[in-house]
């Protein structure tokens, strides 16, 4: 057991140099985020919103591991609260299908700046996109806007 005067010897990093470190190891490697949020709670308050940054959807069949990115399922995401989603800068959404019940739970992603979407896209699910007012960069299926 260490005394607590071989402790006090031991250096100590300033919190801004500490911070900048986690925030480079979360960005270098996204997937390890969840294990660096165990270190510390200051860790996981500091870094727990890069977790969210990007968010992959996919369908459990699906494998994206290649991409060294976070994939979160449907029921993550409905889980997910609404201080989580306010984090969410990019967004994809890959996964064909007629009704995830995802386009309301989209419009609650009040930072969300690039939208990949690839959802089966009606003029009515347009119409509720362009709810969205911060979105820099959105991607859908184009026969979408023919109607």
């Amino acid at each position: 057991m260490m005394s607590i005067e071989t402790s006090l010897r031991d250096p100590k990093l300033p919190p801004e140099l500490e911070y900048r470190i986690f925030e480079i190891a979360a960005l270098a490697r996204p997937t390890g985020i969840p294990r660096l949020m165990l270190v510390a709670r200051r860790v996981k308050y500091w870094i727990e919103p890069l977790l969210y940054r990007v968010v992959l959807f996919h369908s459990p069949s699906d494998e994206h591991s290649e991409l060294g990115l976070p994939a979160f399922t449907q029921d993550s995401l409905i889980k997910m609260s609404d201080a989580k989603r306010q984090h969410i800068r990019h967004l994809f959404l890959d996964v064909l299908s007629k009704d995830h019940g995802l386009e309301s739970w989209i419009l609650s992603c009040t930072g969300l700046t690039n939208l990949f979407a690839y959802l089966y896209c009606t003029p009515e699910k347009i119409r509720l996109l362009s709810g969205l007012s911060g979105i820099h960069y959105l991607t859908i299926e184009a026969s979408a806007l023919s109607g």
